[in-house]
């Protein structure tokens, strides 16, 4: 998927890129056959784009990307039915959601600069990935200026390319909740943005 310089119109949900084979039939083939390629092409998928959202919850790389092996270890293990209500990646993200709010409760939240959470992006492979366009990466680095339940919100939506539907029942809110906290998050986002003189 391919990028200008600049954010497309704020108002229209980005081009949602297709996989060869659905997340749903794949992990119905691995539950039927447990066969490791299947678990391991979902990990694939989905490794980078899960810890970049987990690390926005938990404030730091090493936890998330631990959260995120848990989650996909309860994935593998079939402990949490996949119910085929919602779609494979809303079903991950919402486990994953959900486990690193234990985690905070149990351990409380790492508190870092955007600075300091920049730095620890830079370190990792995830530029290469999830951040590699030119968008997602001035977004991102926005993002870290926003009150965390507008960035997680619109990390969902921008980054993730997820509908209003999806993020309520990853998040736990109400449509009317997530329409709200999206709207007043994309008001915030473009002063951001426009701070940084990058045009939208």
């Amino acid at each position: 998927m391919e990028y200008d310089n600049q954010i497309c119109d704020m108002n229209v949900l980005p081009i949602k890129t297709k996989n060869l084979v659905a997340d749903e039939e794949v992990y119905e083939h691995y539950l039927k056959s447990k066969d490791e390629a299947d678990i391991r092409s979902l990990l694939e998928r989905y490794r980078e784009s899960l810890t970049l959202f987990l690390f926005g919850l938990v404030n730091n790389l090493e936890d998330a990307e631990d959260i995120m092996m848990e989650t996909f270890a309860l994935v593998a293990l079939g402990k949490t039915p996949f119910l085929g209500i919602s779609s494979f990646k809303t079903w991950l993200f919402g486990i994953a959601r959900n486990k690193a709010k234990m985690f905070i409760r149990k351990y409380g939240k790492e508190v870092e600069t955007a600075s300091q959470r920049k730095d620890d992006i830079n370190v990792t492979c995830l530029e290469d990935g999830i951040l590699s366009q030119e968008r997602n990466r001035v977004i991102y680095e926005a993002l870290n200026s926003l009150r965390p339940d507008y960035a997680n919100v619109l990390y969902l939506y921008y980054i993730e390319n997820m509908k209003h539907e999806s993020i309520a029942k990853i998040l736990g809110k109400t449509k009317k909740q997530t329409y709200d906290i999206l709207y007043e998050g994309r008001n915030a986002l473009k002063h951001v943005l426009e701070g940084m003189d990058y045009e939208f």
